[in-house]
C-alpha cells in the first residue's frame, strides 16, 4: 500500500476503532496506517465500499458523529468567529466570484463569504448537502465540482 499524498510506504499504526456498526459494513479494513515519508495517518482505501460510503454520508454520518446535533452556542460562536477570520484574509481589492470549500460541514465559512460577496457562487463536496440556511448550493454545482476538479493528485 502507498500513501494517498506522496506514495510513501504505509505501515500499520493502530487498530481502527469503529464509532458505529454501520461503518463496519463500509470499511472492511481493520487498521489505520501511517506513511513512512509524511506521517499522514490513513486507512486502506481499497477496503472501502464507495457506494455504501456515499449512502452512509448522505443518511447517517451527521447523526453518528453528532455534527450539528450537539453543538453548543459557544461552539457555534467559535465557528462563526473562525469564518470571519478566514473571510478577513481575502484582500479588499479582490472580487470573489466562486468559492469551493472542501468539507464545508454546515457552511459557516461559505456563509460568511456569501455575506461579503453576495454574487459569489459557492461549491462544496459535502455529500449530504447539509449547509447553513441561506447558503444555497445546488446539486448540479456540487456535482460539477466533484466531477471536474481543477487539482490533480498523484
Amino acid at each position: 500500500m502507498k500513501c494517498a499524498i506522496d506514495g510513501g510506504k504505509l505501515n500499520v499504526f493502530s487498530k481502527y476503532v469503529f464509532a458505529s456498526k454501520d461503518f463496519k459494513n463500509i470499511y472492511r479494513g481493520r487498521y489505520i496506517y501511517k506513511c513512512s515519508l509524511c506521517g499522514l495517518k490513513q486507512i486502506d482505501r481499497t477496503q472501502l465500499d464507495e457506494t455504501k460510503l456515499s449512502d452512509y454520508y448522505r443518511s447517517a454520518y451527521r447523526n453518528v458523529a453528532k455534527i450539528g446535533r450537539a453543538d453548543t452556542q459557544a461552539q457555534i460562536d467559535k465557528y462563526r468567529a473562525r469564518a470571519n477570520a478566514i473571510a478577513d484574509l481575502i484582500p479588499p481589492e479582490i472580487t470573489v466570484k466562486k468559492v469551493f470549500e472542501l468539507g464545508s460541514g454546515h457552511g459557516f465559512n461559505l456563509s460568511e463569504i456569501k455575506n461579503r460577496f453576495p454574487e459569489c457562487r459557492l461549491f462544496t463536496d459535502e455529500p449530504d448537502g447539509t449547509v447553513m440556511p441561506g447558503v444555497a448550493i445546488s446539486k448540479s454545482e456540487r456535482l460539477c465540482c466533484i466531477t471536474q476538479p481543477r487539482l490533480s493528485f498523484p
